[in-house]
């Protein structure tokens, strides 16, 4: 039995399939949507990198501070150095106060109220008998840690009570 090509045609006539454009077409769709989605992922990975490193370096940053709250010894000067691969910097200075506290003057009583039980005298103001004003025990200290990354740095700021010299 031979294959006659009229009745070959007359088979497949009425079938439906694919041409093989619309094969073409569906495999130019596909990987345009394979490309889209290679490219959501390859940066969601980056993200989630650069957002591992950031959380890293504040470790760090976190673990050098608080070694340095624990160290009583610490004296005012720059720390520096290298931790889990990461270079810091650590600020200690001592923080001058005076110029914040405003000098000694009277402070005149506020009028009384109903019922208040005030006096109309001024509160007195500290006389200058010549002697030096109290030595404080304690002295603020402000501490700063930086570690260095390839885009912002993190950077730690504390302020923390070491006894005065």
């Amino acid at each position: 039995m031979s294959l006659r090509p009229d009745i070959f045609h007359a088979r497949w006539r009425g079938r439906d399939g694919f041409t093989l454009i619309e094969t073409l077409v569906a495999f130019a769709v596909m990987a345009t949507l394979l490309s889209v989605l290679f490219r959501g992922v390859v940066t969601l990975r980056a993200g989630a990198f650069a957002f591992d490193a950031r959380i890293q370096e504040d470790v760090v940053a976190r673990a050098i501070l608080d070694d340095a709250l624990t160290n009583r010894n610490l004296r005012a000067g720059t720390y520096s150095g290298i931790r889990d691969g990461r270079r810091w910097t650590m600020v200690a200075k001592a923080m001058d106060l005076s110029a914040q506290i405003p000098a000694a003057r009277a402070i005149p009583a506020p009028p009384p109220g109903p019922g208040a039980l005030r006096s109309q005298t001024p509160l007195p103001v500290p006389s200058g008998t010549g002697s030096a004003p109290p030595v404080p025990a304690w002295a603020p200290q402000r501490l700063i840690v930086r570690v260095e990354t390839t885009g912002r740095p993190v950077e730690i700021e504390t302020i923390r009570l070491v006894k005065a010299e």
